[in-house]
């Protein structure tokens, strides 16, 4: 969470998160998204109507500021 706060607003891929964050490239993508999942239930919200930790199908992940 602290690396996507630091990048609001910036679509940042999977592989720069397990990259940055992990500092394994070779880990699953599934790793990524176990843990947005978490977040987004710490959140209160769903993948499917999200505020704040928005999906870009294909390129990655965006966090919004809140409004």
């Amino acid at each position: 969470m602290a690396f996507l706060a630091h990048h609001t607003g910036q679509v940042v891929s999977k592989r720069r998160l397990l990259t940055e964050v992990w500092r394994e490239p070779y880990v699953d993508d599934q790793t990524v998204d176990v843990h947005l999942s978490s977040l987004r239930r710490k959140l209160g919200e769903r993948a499917a109507a999200p505020r704040y930790l928005l999906t870009v199908r294909g390129v990655g992940i965006k966090l919004v500021a809140p409004r």
